[in-house]
């Protein structure tokens, strides 16, 4: 059996010194370079992609819950992903389990505030 593996999702908005520090931040977080995904404004298939490179076990890696989803329903759209897909969630240096109590009390919370 294999170790988990840091899968890393940047997007890039506007400010292009904004993406380079999320990328630098993913890669001290422990990601591999050819393990980074990114999006460009509205697109969303480097998340796709991302999710789509994602095993059960590993580890999705993002700096910022903005980055991740442009909404609550969004959120909660890709928190149900990660449940089917035994993945977690790692948000800077937090990292949750969305199929374990904790970690779906906490995406509840998050839901809560952003709604």
């Amino acid at each position: 059996m294999t170790g988990t593996r840091l899968i890393g999702y940047a997007h890039l908005r506007q400010d292009p010194s904004d993406f380079r520090a999320q990328l630098a931040r993913l890669r001290l977080l422990g990601v591999a370079e050819d393990d980074i995904y990114w999006d460009h404004r509205a697109s969303q298939a480097g998340l796709a992609d991302a999710l789509a490179a994602c095993r059960p076990g590993d580890m999705l890696t993002v700096t910022s819950l903005d980055r991740l989803a442009p909404s609550p329903e969004a959120l909660e759209e890709l928190t149900g992903v990660l449940i089917d897909r035994e993945v977690r969630l790692n948000v800077g240096s937090l990292v949750t389990n969305p199929a374990n109590e904790e970690g779906r009390s906490l995406f509840e919370s998050i839901l809560l505030a952003t709604a």
